[in-house]
């Protein structure tokens, strides 16, 4: 560190400071501090001269600056960040592991996926609206209690109590591949994405009623759909599931619905339905007629389908089983000769 004043004057110009400036001033611009804490974590973190470029921060119109050091591997210490006037932190892929540094700042975003942080107590009463920690060792959410968060994102993570969300504005909640076992907590929760994949959940009904937009429940023990009848899906992801009767479907706006690898055996309730994408990869269907009229822009159809020539007259369907369309096509004619 004790180069650090022969080596700034380079990072400042690289990232648009025109002079280094190692006292801040009162009238200086928060963007102004930002890119010079950015600049000493840089050489911190003894990064190579093309990431001097590649991160730097930028300002919203609304004057909010963020900071987005994703994938900046060899970033451990946050020493440099500690009291910056910044909004939005993207820390994913980097190898910090304690938040302190963060404490005490008025951040509305942070992501955190993929580091090796387990502890979130530094972040106490933040003002986040966004938080993700994807793929860490975070166990315990306790911290986050009463905080206005918009989106939360623990996919992959040891979480099992997820009591301290309930009262929260949730839109977004991703708690795919956590130890979760039931979802009393959201109840009644504006939810329009939720993620259950890979959990321990065979019972949805606590989302009855709710204004899902957007639902995976792959890789459960869910049997039952019918808690969601009425909803406005477009996106359903429900594959390697135990659901056979998909009669709640009747009449929705689904555009993606993902049944592979499931028990489903007739697909007559998706007749009419404005599908765009539809997976029934090892399905044990024979009759996709209801295929007729959809929209469809990509296709996986079970191997014992029958009779479904009808799809050549799809104009939109650019793929089917993973090919081109014109391939798939080139190959099931050869098949026939």
């Amino acid at each position: 560190m004790k180069h650090i004043r022969f080596i700034l004057p380079a990072l400042c110009i690289t990232m648009g400071l025109a002079t280094p400036v190692f006292a801040a001033g009162k009238n200086e611009k928060k963007l102004e501090i930002v890119k010079k804490a950015t600049l000493k974590l840089l050489i911190q973190a003894n990064s190579k001269p093309k990431d001097w470029a590649r991160f730097h921060p930028t300002q919203s119109k609304n004057g909010d600056v963020s900071l987005d050091i994703k994938g900046l591997k060899y970033v451990e210490d946050l020493s440099a960040l500690k009291g910056i006037p910044i909004a939005s932190l993207d820390l994913e892929g980097t190898r910090v592991k304690d938040l302190t540094p963060l404490r005490g700042m008025k951040l509305k975003v942070l992501t955190l996926d993929k580091t090796k942080v387990k502890e979130l107590r530094p972040i106490r009463a933040m003002p986040l609206v966004y938080l993700s920690f994807r793929h860490t060792k975070v166990s315990d959410i306790r911290v986050l209690r009463g905080m206005p968060l918009k989106f939360l994102l623990m996919g992959h993570t040891k979480v099992s109590d997820i009591s301290p969300v309930n009262g929260m504005p949730l839109e977004r909640l991703d708690l795919s591949n956590t130890k979760i076992e039931n979802l009393n907590s959201i109840k009644g929760m504006p939810l329009r994405e939720l993620l259950l994949n890979e959990t321990k959940i065979v019972d949805i009904r606590i989302l009855t009623g709710m204004k899902l937009e957007i639902l995976y429940i792959n890789d459960t023990g869910v049997s039952d759909i019918s808690p969601l009848e009425g909803m406005p899906l477009v996106f359903l992801f429900m594959g390697r599931t135990k659901i056979k009767d998909l009669s709640v479907l009747r009449g929705m706006k689904l555009k993606y619905l993902e049944l592979s690898r499931g028990k489903v055996q007739d697909i007559s309730d998706l007749k009419g339905l404005p599908l765009e994408w539809l997976f029934m990869e090892k399905l044990k269907i024979k009759d996709v007629s209801a295929l007729e009229g959809m929209p469809l822009k990509e296709l996986f159809l079970p191997k014992g389908a029958e009779n479904f020539e009808f799809l050549r007259k799809v104009d939109t369907l650019k793929k089917i089983n993973g090919k081109k369309s014109k391939d798939f096509w080139a190959a099931w004619d050869a098949r026939k000769k």
